[in-house]
């Protein structure tokens, strides 16, 4: 009985461990989904940003050029939301691309996408 104890302790052990391992990798690591709903949370925060210190030069300034600048940003703001953002993740063999809500757009296999990779950017507005 206590040799088959002794026996079983080392596998047991290796198992806990590489159990251990494998569970604190994938806490460490970012799914594709929750880097795209970063960056997204990233330039939006950005954006808010920039029209927080535009607001604030329109206070200082007169009411016309409050005026102006407003319109400038309603205009800027329109054409940002006509223009859809894409992210793209890849791994040995598919490559995914997700839109700003982070829902998968378009999936195709890494060779396609190599050899049709000008059409894919020109479509989905990627930068390259």
């Amino acid at each position: 009985m206590s040799k088959t104890i002794r026996f079983i302790i080392p596998f047991v052990l290796l198992g806990l461990a590489l159990t251990f391992m494998t569970q604190f990798k994938q806490l460490e690591t970012l799914s594709a989904k929750e880097e795209v709903e970063i960056t997204n949370f990233q330039k939006q925060a950005s954006k808010d940003q920039s029209q927080s210190k535009t607001s604030e030069n329109n206070q200082e300034g007169d009411a016309k050029a409050a005026a102006s600048s407003a319109n400038e940003t309603e205009q800027t703001s329109t054409t940002a939301d006509q223009q859809k953002e894409y992210a793209i993740t890849s791994n040995q063999n598919i490559v995914r691309v997700y839109d700003q809500q982070g829902e998968q757009v378009f999936k195709t296999k890494l060779s396609d996408w190599k050899k049709n990779q000008r059409y894919y950017y020109e479509k989905f507005n990627l930068n390259s």
